[in-house]
């Protein structure tokens, strides 16, 4: 998954670009629009979460900033 999860540099804001690359610049400076970039900088970085049911309800999880998961286990 982690070796296939790319987009096109073009695919994001330019105001982006130019924030993300303060933030990593290896990743963002002097690169090509056409490059193929990953979504995220880490494999560590992805998570998959599988959660749901029944009902109306939805959230949101932010992925932006230095946003880090917090989990812990759920003793039943």
């Amino acid at each position: 998954m982690w070796t296939a999860a790319r987009v096109p540099l073009s695919r994001i804001a330019p105001e982006n670009v130019a924030r993300f690359a303060v933030i990593h610049p290896a990743g963002f400076m002097d690169r090509s629009p056409d490059m193929l970039i990953p979504i995220a900088r880490d494999w560590p970085d992805i998570m998959v979460i599988v959660a749901g049911g029944a009902g109306k309800h939805s959230v949101v999880i932010p992925t932006f900033g230095a946003t880090r998961s917090v989990t812990r286990p759920i003793l039943a």
